[in-house]
């Protein structure tokens, strides 16, 4: 009898209990998606105008409102400036009825071509020597500051930054080639560091082919590594 009656209250305490724990929960979240109009990658040059081609965000079938906004990866601008060259991340954000956030992003680099023979700006993939290994990347870019002197968004060709994948926080910034007379090939640069481990690195040799489009640079780190890096231009 005993045990009838224990059988009896553990299936009522499961019924009742399982009302209880649901009750007035929602069953189901719809968290916002992101329909993106135009590229994921725009390359437009120094003091035109972004036009951004839009995106749209949904919740479920319903859109809802987006919020855009834009920051500067390599120079600190707060704001997308298409006066100042740099890459920039374009942020799309927009928020569920239930206040669930949800993003999506575009990358927008800013920056003037230039033709390898008067200057040496512009957008470049990256294929990188370490000792025995080898990666390949997306996008180092050289700024030029003033005339003949140019400035790499990463001296080591991004190793750290991009193709580790550490961040921002191991870019090797601050690498300047002052290079007034591009087919000499003659050059002076300065020592600059990575911004995280430090160290003293220096750029040893330049070799610009303006034909094929492309710049290969050596550069000495202090902590042992040569780094050989084999630019190409994009157009």
């Amino acid at each position: 009898m005993k045990k009838i009656l224990i059988l009896a209250y553990i299936a009522i305490c499961l019924v009742n209990c399982k009302d209880v724990e649901t009750a007035d929960v929602s069953g189901v979240t719809i968290f916002p998606t992101f329909e993106m109009l135009g590229e994921k990658t725009i390359i437009i040059p120094v003091g035109s105008e972004f036009v951004d081609p839009g995106v749209t965000a949904f919740e479920g079938d319903n859109e809802i409102e987006v919020t855009v906004t834009g920051s500067g990866v390599y120079k600190g601008e707060a704001t997308l400036n298409t006066s100042v060259a740099d890459e920039y991340t374009v942020q799309y954000s927009a928020e569920n009825s239930e206040g669930y956030l949800g993003s999506s992003s575009r990358k927008v680099i800013v920056s003037n071509t230039g033709d390898l023979v008067n200057s040496l700006e512009g957008v470049y993939v990256a294929d990188i020597e370490r000792g025995s290994l080898r990666t390949g990347l997306e996008y180092v870019y050289i700024w030029k500051n003033s005339e003949g002197v140019y400035e790499l968004s990463d001296g080591i060709g991004g190793w750290y930054n991009i193709g580790s994948g550490y961040g921002t926080n191991y870019i090797s910034s601050g690498a300047i080639i002052n290079m007034p007379d591009i087919s000499s090939g003659t050059f002076t640069s300065n020592t600059f560091s990575n911004d995280n481990w430090g160290g003293d690195c220096d750029i040893l040799s330049v070799v610009v082919d303006p034909v094929a489009k492309t710049i290969d640079i050596e550069t000495e780190w202090s902590f042992g590594y040569l780094f050989k890096i084999h630019l190409t231009q994009v157009n």
